[in-house]
């Protein structure tokens, strides 16, 4: 086997301290090699033109022989196309070989039914993949930096993410890596400035329609006010958890192997005595493995969906029930050839919707309501069959509104973000007009729901109170008063079968 040599900063003490920070990151993490060939993805915005010029420098005594690639996203108009110009500009003066593709990214993002910035950020990386596998390069370089880890960790922190998510953006996975992860921004800036490097500026970036912009430009600068460290001490954060996550990932591994009885691309099952057995922050760990596994990514996998799959295995033996899950995979409790119950998780090429189920079943939706989106937004809830249509309205409108499918709640009386989710067993709220808890079942049996309906209804909840029963009742507590100022009003749609996946 040939020896090559990882990158070292011995040569590089005269150069700039972001050139031998850069350094010090890539020869710790073995990001690249003596004679490595390296596709760097630049946009043309400073953190990419900065990370091509480290390269540069660094590879000079290291023999690595760069290339450059370029994703026009078919957004921003003339200014995309000047930014595809300046990319093309910088491979021409360095001679090197340049890659450059242009996507719809709105096809895309209508014809795989992710958001803007996912749907961006997979047709990016599969550019990348594609020119590296084609082209022989051996890395892919990127240019995060400690910023976008601090937001990131911050955007997982605001949804509720576990351990894995508080990870941040690792330094390599597989044949990405990211020179600039140990770089404050300003370190960046300063760099391209006593280097006199020019670069481009992406107006997106200042847009706080967005969230991670206004986490960037509103949220962080308020924690900085608390600690002026912030964004080193969550980057910081983000390496110790990533490595005690591959330490209990390791942990885990053998027991989820053991567990698996069969599997292939498409399928996956689990034994329910060695699932159900295991304690929950393990079993958790498990139900995302497979998921990842077959869907690879977790994406819109929620906490009550992995809680839904564990209760499926743990519930008293024998076959039956089904999770639905994003992504359309199928969760399903069976038997399998010799007669063992399994849990198994199947990805369907179908919606789940148009497949017919082999045995009942139970879709699992959870959703998250901002405050922000609260003021105007619909959200498709394809497994009740409905969209919830919310709107915050001055309280003098309240008269406008009436009947069951629409709802009336005092805003200030909510803490958000709000959820939307299905019935869990031992919910209780306060039905309007009343003064004491009563719980669903019987509030259900009450009104005459049939059994089978009343998994599918959605809940609206606010700090795990329930706020409505989507179609029936609003809890008391949330009632609109004299006092009340402004309402949530929420209405509840068909969902048009157009908007069906």
């Amino acid at each position: 086997m040939e020896y090559r040599k990882p990158v070292g900063s011995g040569l590089l003490r005269n150069r700039a301290p972001l050139v031998r920070k850069a350094a010090g990151t890539i020869a710790a993490h073995s990001m690249i090699t003596d004679g490595d060939r390296v596709l760097a993805g630049v946009s043309g915005g400073m953190d990419s033109v900065a990370m091509l010029h480290v390269l540069e420098i660094i590879g000079e005594t290291h023999g690595w022989r760069l290339g450059i690639a370029h994703l026009h996203h078919g957004l921003r108009g003339a200014e995309a196309d000047r930014d595809a110009a300046f990319v093309e500009g910088l491979a021409k003066t360095r001679n090197v070989p340049y890659y450059k593709k242009r996507v719809d990214l709105h096809e895309i993002r209508k014809q795989s039914g992710k958001n803007l910035e996912e749907a961006g950020r997979d047709a990016r990386y599969g550019f990348f993949q594609e020119i590296a596998g084609r082209f022989g390069y051996d890395r892919i370089a990127v240019g995060h930096h400690q910023e976008d880890d601090a937001e990131l960790i911050l955007m997982n922190m605001l949804r509720g993410s576990g351990p894995t998510g508080m990870s941040g953006i690792p330094p390599v996975r597989g044949r990405i890596v990211r020179p600039l992860i140990n770089c404050r921004q300003k370190e960046i800036e300063s760099f391209l400035r006593s280097e006199n490097i020019a670069y481009v500026h992406d107006r997106s970036n200042d847009n706080t329609r967005f969230r991670r912009n206004r986490i960037r430009h509103q949220l962080i600068p308020v924690l900085e006010q608390y600690n002026p460290r912030v964004v080193e001490n969550l980057h910081r954060m983000g390496q110790i958890s990533a490595g005690e996550n591959r330490w209990i990932e390791s942990l885990v591994s053998p027991v989820f192997e053991k567990a698996v009885s069969d599997r292939n691309a498409e399928k996956l099952a689990m034994d329910t005595g060695i699932l159900a057995s295991q304690p929950e922050p393990v079993g958790r760990r498990m139900v995302r493995r497979a998921i990842l596994e077959l869907r690879g990514s977790l994406r819109r996998i929620a906490f009550p969906h992995v809680d839904a799959i564990l209760e499926l295995a743990r519930r008293a033996a024998g076959p039956g029930g089904q999770v639905h899950l994003p992504g359309k995979i199928r969760v399903a409790r069976c038997r399998n050839g010799k007669g063992d119950d399994v849990v198994v998780f199947t990805a369907e090429k179908r919606p789940l919707r148009a497949t017919a189920p082999a045995v009942p079943y139970t879709p699992v939706f959870s959703h998250i309501v901002t405050s922000d989106a609260a003021v105007s937004c619909c959200i498709d809830i394809p497994e009740a069959g409905c969209r919830m249509v919310f709107s915050r309205l001055p309280a003098h409108a309240v008269r406008s509104f009436s009947g069951p499918d629409t709802a009336v709640a005092d805003w200030d009386g909510l803490e958000f973000p709000l959820r939307i989710r299905n019935v869990f067993p031992g919910d209780r709220f306060v039905p309007l007009g009343m003064k004491h808890s009563q719980k669903l079942k019987k509030f259900f049996i009450n009104n005459k729901v049939p059994r089978h309906r009343r998994p599918l209804v959605p809940l609206v909840t606010s700090a795990e109170r329930i706020v409505w029963i989507a179609g029936m009742r609003i809890d008391d507590r949330f009632r609109v008063t004299d006092k009340t100022r402004s309402v949530l009003v929420i209405r509840r749609e068909p969902l048009p079968e157009q908007s069906e996946i």
